[in-house]
């Protein structure tokens, strides 16, 4: 369930995001305009993105998009009444196609932005995983390392859970100085890393 609600948030943060993005991109636009053509072009293209935004969210969020409904008309009311002397043929398919370079690159900002601020969340919440550290280990120094390389303390956690979830809550750290080149300290920091995330208790 928190998953669920956590992702109608993202993805209702992403359409404010990305209309923010839109207005920004045609603010920036407007300011260095030199004919009424290009006032026109601008116009278009940003009318018929955000057309194109209100029709991909109607069915999901139908408050967002009558609300966009009313920018758009907006938007076809200043085109409608701009003079259009002077301003030629408007290829309609460039104008859709720009619309859509326009929209993509407005949605990856905000894919982006959203990823940063309010970042996935997990599939599930994680039972956390009751550890015994085993008596065997080595105080102190290094054992013989047999790893190419050694893990950093991130990595050293994944290993660490993903041993104590196979061996049954089981954990031998002088395993771990043997096979990673890891000390004591280093498995049992890692350890208490896992247990501040709530994945595992230490017994």
């Amino acid at each position: 369930m928190y998953a669920s609600e956590v992702g109608q948030v993202r993805n209702i943060l992403k359409v404010m995001v990305a209309l923010e993005r839109l207005i920004i991109m045609a603010r920036e636009r407007l300011v260095t305009v030199k004919d009424m053509k290009e006032l026109m072009n601008i116009m278009m293209v940003f009318g018929t993105a955000i057309e194109t935004v209100k029709e991909q969210v109607k069915t999901l969020y139908p408050s967002i998009a009558v609300a966009l409904e009313e920018v758009s008309r907006s938007v076809r009311s200043m085109i409608v009444e701009t003079s259009l002397e002077g301003v030629g043929n408007i290829n309609p398919t460039v104008v859709s196609e720009t619309a859509l370079q326009v929209l993509n690159e407005a949605w990856k900002k905000a894919e982006e932005e959203v990823r940063e601020s309010l970042p996935e969340p997990p599939l599930s919440i994680p039972t956390p995983q009751d550890v015994v550290v085993a008596t065997t280990a080595i105080d102190g120094g290094k054992a013989t390392q047999t790893a190419l390389v050694k893990p950093s303390i991130d990595e050293l956690e994944g290993l660490v859970l993903a041993y104590v979830k196979q061996h049954g809550g089981f954990l031998d750290i002088k395993y771990f100085q043997e096979k990673y080149g890891v000390t004591k300290d280093e498995v049992l920091e890692a350890l208490r890393r896992l247990a501040d995330k709530g994945l595992v208790r230490i017994a």
